[in-house]
């Protein structure tokens, strides 16, 4: 079926045009069915017996699905800081295809046409990619498969050592943190072991002459098989039981005859002597013997030996050799004094365990016991942790505690100690290592700047007493979302907080490494390492227009070159302004030195008349609106005299309303404009190319202006003048 199970094709699946015949005696015309069938990866393997060759025999005749040229050698290629999957493939070309289809986790993310492919994975985990080939009309290929994992679970166990100070008889709890410091889910499990520095042990012999033996043995962590050999030592194969635990035990019978019985024997006192233990109750037979072992409260700790026989008839015995049967040793793992309230786990990225750990001196005599806990977990980096424990039994004693026993660097630790036996009042000597902390308090405070090992005496006078507490000091983590910055409106702006760590959160709640934003304020992120110290960073983000058009350049509004051809002008001076660009016109006025919101006007000296200079400014936002015009007269007063001399000019009435005459006498004839400009140096009146030969009268009128003084200036080849008017009624 291509479509899902809608449609199905049926088709031969064996290789040749072959009946097989009956086999004699056992059928009747048939020969047999199939045999079995399976399918994987777009191939279908039927498997039936065939005696075409004469002699029966199981063939399999592998059939193609799927014949359509699909993609193949895929390789995924992950980068462990971004999470991006580089993914490439190789390909032959045929008919018809269109496009490759790209899966992850069964899920199609994207349709590539090339033969690569980079993907963002959403998480840390273990993704499975799968490729296909797309063709019209025949549909997808088969297809070719890869596999990622990003991140791992990492194992932090604190503190690295356990120790208790305990009077006889008297109980402690401390606790194990197992915290899962990587980005995938952490399985771990603990066993403990009860050191002794006894010699290796020298039990007696026992075996057997085989015919019935022990095939199978089941104990707690002990699963093994095995043939006969008379004896067999598995005394490296073990399973730990503590004192009051009772475990069930299989022994399975390799060969069974009626009349076979089990023994099983445990030396509890380690004393190298199985007939001073008393012998397991072992039920069931011959095939399969149970029982129920219990390990008794006054068991030593510590690793002994079990030995199993099975033998033909009569009452097992622990030592010597009988004609049937097998003899096996196994070794046990007693706990006695240490016991742990969880053996096993499995903890999220970031997650801890606190587990209870019990010290329990009861019957114990007085000196000092080691054990140790072997932690195992599917840390790639540190598959295995040793943890070592002491417990010290002693009539007086001190024992040291620190709370937490863990902390972040820049926080305090609350030091402590117990002390039992002597009398009296104690005093008290703390020191560390490193050096550089002193105190005679019984419980003071720290602010550890490193992993320190705190140590204290204690003393009634007459007995002494030592103990000592490790910290962990956590490094603080490190983030950064960069310097204050702006952006333009509309615009937004993506804050990292960087990737590796546990957790984040930003100043409206959401709990990403980024953070989109555009809209102005201050951003702030906290961030946690896997031992769950904080850092934070924050930012100011400003929101940037295009800049406002820039005041009318200021400066002189009249300019007479006969007295320099350079002036200066100036507009607002805006902040975070790229650059300013000026404009004058007519471009044939004069140059333009541009220094940012000033500038100089370079005129030419062969220029008169009206010039017009403007600026616009530009940030990174983009361009302002050209500002106002101002407007510029530019004369030579070189030529003055020669049109003061020529041309008579009279004003009637001034001061007038605003409407006057303006008479003008020459004896030469001459071609002038007249402008009259406001206080602002526009514009308001204009009078062009006028000719005079004589007398010449001309009314103007200003009675719609505002009051207030004006300019009359009247041009020629023969140079300029300029007369004030004022309108004041």
């Amino acid at each position: 079926s291509l479509d899902g199970g809608d449609t199905w094709e049926d088709f031969k699946v064996s290789d040749v045009s072959f009946i097989p015949t009956p086999i004699p005696g056992l059928a009747d015309g048939y020969m047999g069915d199939y045999l079995g069938i399976t399918a994987r990866d777009s191939y279908v393997y039927p498997c039936w017996t065939d005696n075409r060759t004469g002699t029966s025999m199981t063939y399999v005749s592998p059939y193609v699905i799927n014949s359509l040229s699909r993609p193949y050698d895929l390789t995924a290629v992950l980068n462990e800081e971004t999470g991006a999957v580089d993914l490439e493939w190789q390909y032959d070309a045929a008919p018809g295809f269109l496009y490759f289809i790209l899966y992850r986790e069964g899920i199609e993310i994207a349709q590539p046409t090339l033969t690569n492919y980079t993907d963002q994975l959403p998480d840390y985990g273990i993704f499975q990619y799968t490729l296909t080939a797309f063709y019209d009309p025949d549909g997808e290929s088969a297809p070719v498969a890869a596999s990622v994992q990003w991140g791992n679970p990492h194992i932090f166990v604190t503190p690295a050592e356990l120790t208790q100070t305990l009077a006889p008889d008297e109980t402690a709890v401390q606790y194990l943190s197992i915290t899962n410091t990587g980005e995938l889910e952490l399985h771990y499990d603990i066993s403990t072991f009860i050191l002794t520095d006894k010699d290796s042990k020298d039990y007696c012999a026992g075996s057997g002459g085989c015919d019935e033996y022990i095939s199978q043995v089941e104990f707690g962590d002990i699963n093994n098989t095995s043939n006969c050999e008379g004896y067999q030592d598995f005394t490296d194969l073990s399973t730990s039981i503590s004192t009051g635990e009772t475990i069930p035990i299989t022994i399975t019978n390799g060969t069974t005859w009626t009349g076979d019985v089990c023994g099983i024997w445990i030396d509890w006192n380690q004393n190298e002597d199985f007939s001073d233990d008393d012998p397991v109750n072992v039920i069931g037979g011959p095939g399969v013997f149970t029982a129920d072992i219990t390990a008794p409260g006054n068991a030593v700790g510590g690793t002994t030996r079990m030995r199993i026989r099975i033998q033909y008839y009569g009452t097992p015995e622990a030592c010597g050799v009988q004609s049937y049967g097998e003899v096996e040793d196994y070794s046990i793992n007693v706990i006695s004094w240490l016991s742990i309230a969880q053996n096993a786990g499995t903890l999220a990225p970031g997650n801890t365990d606190q587990i209870e750990v019990t010290f329990d001196a009861t019957d114990m005599e007085l000196g000092e016991y080691q054990a140790e806990f072997a932690i195992s977990s599917d840390d790639p980096d540190l598959p295995e942790v040793i943890v070592p424990v002491t417990m010290i039994v002693s009539e007086f004693g001190v024992q040291a505690s620190a709370d937490p026993s863990a902390v972040c660097l820049g926080e305090s630790v609350q030091l402590d100690c117990e002390v039992f036996g002597g009398g009296g009042s104690y005093a008290y000597i703390w020191t560390s290592e490193p050096l550089g902390f002193n105190s005679t308090l019984k419980n003071p405070t720290v602010v550890p700047l490193e992993n320190t090992t705190y140590f204290v005496e204690a003393s009634d006078g007459t007995n002494t007493g030592n103990s000592q507490v490790d910290v962990t000091v956590f490094e603080l983590p490190l983030v950064s979302i960069g310097p204050d910055t702006s952006i333009c409106e509309g615009e937004n702006i993506t804050f990292d907080a960087g990737s590796g760590f546990t957790t984040y959160e930003w100043q409206d709640g959401s709990t990403t490494q980024t953070l989109t934003a555009s809209v102005a304020g201050i951003y702030w992120v906290e961030v946690t390492n896997e031992f769950g110290c904080p850092d934070q960073d924050s930012v100011i983000l400003a929101i940037l227009t295009a800049p406002a058009q820039p005041a009318m350049p200021a400066g002189p509004a009249m300019v007479d070159i006969y007295e320099g051809n350079l002036t200066n002008y100036a507009t607002t001076e805006f902040p975070d302004i790229l650059s300013y660009s000026w404009e004058l016109e007519p471009a044939t006025a004069g140059n333009i030195l541009n220094n940012g919101f000033e500038a100089t006007v370079e005129w030419d000296v062969d220029y008169t008349g009206q010039a017009h200079l403007n600026v616009m400014a530009t940030n990174i936002c983009g361009e302002s609106i050209w500002s106002d015009s101002l407007q510029i007269t530019v004369v030579n007063t070189t030529g003055i005299s020669d049109l003061e001399q020529s041309l008579d000019l009279g004003i009637y009435p001034n001061p007038n309303n605003g409407v006057f005459t303006l008479e003008l006498s020459t004896q030469e004839e001459m071609y002038i404009n007249i402008y009259v400009y406001n206080a602002n140096n526009a514009i308001v009146y204009t009078s062009e190319n006028l000719h005079l030969n004589g007398r010449h009268s001309e009314q103007i009128n200003l009675s719609n202006l505002a009051k207030g003084m004006y300019t009359l200036t009247i041009e020629s080849k023969k140079g300029m003048l300029s007369r004030q008017v004022v309108v004041s009624e």
